[in-house]
């Protein structure tokens, strides 16, 4: 079964950089939600992104990342460290918000098209979706 996530980065200046990404591996939806926030992490590390703000439709990640419940289980806890560790490590100012799902249209936008992609078995045209076949954390694979 295939998830999907989409992550939309907005610069200072209103310029967006999109990314899709299609899970090939088994999830649950609060390791999409996860998946979704550390490919977004990567993505402003990769562009060098100092102080970052980030919006989310996910009440559970953002109480489990600001510690207000606690990550019992031990595949979310990973997923939270490793959050946590990429924050500490590498961003100055970080800030972290829960936006209702509806006002968060262009993250939607970008799920469908992952979800819409085929994979095609050869071609030379770039496609801006990442295909992943195994978690972020690959220690998760003994949990599930």
């Amino acid at each position: 079964m295939c998830s999907r996530s989409g992550v939309v980065l907005i610069s200072p200046k209103k310029e967006n950089i999109t990314q899709s990404c299609k899970l090939d591996f088994e999830v649950t939806n609060n390791v999409v939600e996860y998946e979704a926030f550390l490919l977004g992490l990567q993505l402003a590390k990769s562009l060098k992104v100092q102080n970052l703000s980030v919006f989310t439709d996910s009440k559970l990640i953002v109480k489990h990342i600001r510690n207000i419940f606690q990550t019992k289980h031990p595949r979310l806890r990973s997923y939270r460290n490793e959050v946590w560790d990429s924050v500490e490590n590498f961003f100055n100012v970080f800030n972290l918000t829960y936006i209702p799902r509806d006002q968060n249209i262009h993250v939607d936008s970008l799920v469908v098209s992952a979800s819409s992609f085929k994979i095609p078995d050869q071609t030379n045209v770039l496609y801006q979706i990442q295909v992943k076949y195994r978690p972020s954390i690959l220690d998760n694979l003994k949990y599930w």
